[in-house]
């Protein structure tokens, strides 16, 4: 039985003993912190983050309806602190949102792969006088 094995991230981290860490791409980090600016969507949907994408929400949630209200009740009385305080809220909340999309990693990503004991590669000579590999694992019980 023949096979073409292609040489990628995996196969060089299992030959080499470096591990293999599958974390979030830094496409995936920035759409989860461009959502997180609509009270955290990107936690909850990109990066399965509850607690990341609850604090988001609640602090751009609090910030949303100070605002509101202040524009709605309090625009006309000169108070300008219920609307400051509402604005650092929902600032406060898409900083922390982006930040934690960032630093944020995918659960089971601190796990590497191990190097397989038995697992070795060849360079061997194929049919067209080419070189080609060849893979072998033993398993010892």
């Amino acid at each position: 039985m023949s096979e073409d094995i292609r040489s990628d991230k995996v196969l060089e981290s299992l030959l080499q003993g470096t591990g293999y860490l599958v974390d979030f791409t830094f496409e995936e980090r920035l759409k989860a912190s461009a959502l997180n600016l609509l009270f955290g969507l990107g936690s909850f949907l990109v990066g399965g983050d509850k607690f990341g994408g609850g604090v988001t929400a609640a602090l751009e949630g609090v910030g949303t309806v100070v605002i509101g209200s202040t524009l709605i009740y309090w625009w006309d009385t000169g108070l300008d602190y219920p609307f400051l305080i509402g604005l650092g809220c929902y600032v406060g909340g898409a900083i922390f949102g982006v930040i934690r999309a960032q630093i944020y990693h995918k659960p089971g990503s601190q796990v590497a792969i191990r190097p397989l004991d038995g697992l070795s590669l060849y360079v061997v000579p194929t049919a067209h006088d080419d070189l080609g590999y060849k893979i072998s694992y033993t398993w010892k019980f």
